[in-house]
């Protein structure tokens, strides 16, 4: 029997199509695929226009419709992506809690981290200005740190992509701690996960720019552009891991079925 969730399992599959190279820019081209991409980022954008006066939640449901994303592109790369659907915004919202949970207590160990090293370069830095370091000395140091603090942002990005992927996609929360699966998912596909982290990063600067030159509104929707290519880009991601042999994350639908 299958799922009453608004999905289409026929046809399903467990293993998407096995890409070979990521696809960056598709990630923004599929979004106008759908007959109602339109709406689609509308209501995206909404959630994040609500975030302003209702914390949290929103940004939940926007990341539990990207999950739905990303599920159905796995299982059906040759179909449609699902619309955004007012009707299941409660699953949406139990489905984004999962990879949000894991990230916010994954980053009780990133930051506190991070801070440590931050504060321990400043003291050098500090040190050395008091030695009365040269001027040059001086800016090769303050440049280190810089580059130190990009680099520990960047690899908590990185790391941070597995743990939601199988926390979102399991749906579980347990799941998005499985170390073997974020070990074998950084060996695999880790140069691109570094270049989709600098993919995003530039495009999303675009975005912004472009989205405050459309004034008020046109901000939201450039955010809700940007969250919809993320996940297209994790969907590759864990697509062209399992074309490495990666073992596959189990589907909690399946049991359902």
């Amino acid at each position: 029997m299958q799922p009453d969730d608004g999905i289409d399992y026929s046809n399903d599959q467990q293993i998407g199509p096995g890409l070979v190279e990521m696809r960056y820019l598709d990630a923004y081209r599929f979004i106008f695929q759908s007959p109602k991409w339109l709406t689609n980022v509308l209501l995206s954008g909404v959630c994040m226009l609500v975030a302003g006066i209702i914390p949290i939640v929103p940004q939940l449901v926007l990341m539990g419709y990207q999950f739905e994303i990303i599920e159905a592109l796995h299982r059906r790369p040759n179909q449609m992506y699902p619309d955004f659907d007012l009707n299941r915004l409660a699953d949406y919202l139990t489905r984004g809690m999962w990879p949000f949970l894991v990230t916010f207590v994954a980053s009780f160990v990133l930051i506190p981290v991070g801070f440590v090293l931050m504060f321990g370069f400043m003291a050098i830095f500090g040190s050395v200005m008091a030695a009365g370091a040269s001027t040059t000395v001086t800016v090769l140091i303050g440049a280190l740190l810089v580059i130190v603090l990009i680099a520990l942002s960047v690899l908590a990005g990185i790391v941070s992509v597995p743990m939601s992927l199988r926390a979102g996609l399991a749906q579980d929360f347990a799941a998005g701690f499985d170390f073997e699966f974020i070990k074998s998912f950084v060996s695999r596909v880790g140069l691109e996960l570094l270049l989709t982290w600098l993919f995003l990063i530039a495009s999303g600067f675009i975005l912004t720019i472009v989205g405050f030159l459309a004034c008020f509104i046109g901000a939201f929707v450039s955010v809700a552009l940007w969250m919809l290519a993320q996940g297209h880009l994790m969907y590759q991601l864990y697509e062209l891991y399992l074309s490495r042999g990666g073992a596959p994350i189990p589907l909690k639908t399946d049991a359902r079925r």
